[in-house]
């Protein structure tokens, strides 16, 4: 399949031939222009999102459930 200007093999044989990379692997294959086992995903997480996901708590914890946000969510938390 030709995507870009460039030869991608596809989604099947990218699983087929390579195995599941961290978060840090993902972020950086994807800056240095190389194919990664899926899109780096980061969102900006604010603690009004958070209050918005568990509307439960009294109060949210912008490190603590944000991190469990991620864990939950399956994607790469980091700070800036």
């Amino acid at each position: 399949m030709k995507v870009g200007g460039s030869n991608f093999p596809g989604p099947r044989a990218f699983a087929t031939n390579h195995t599941i990379m961290t978060p840090r692997e993902r972020l950086l294959t994807t800056l240095r222009g190389q194919l990664a086992d899926r899109v780096p995903v980061a969102p900006f997480v604010q603690d009004e999102y958070l209050a918005y996901y568990y509307p439960r708590k009294s109060s949210v914890d912008r490190v603590i459930d944000a991190t469990e946000l991620a864990e939950e969510l399956d994607f790469s938390l980091h700070s800036t």
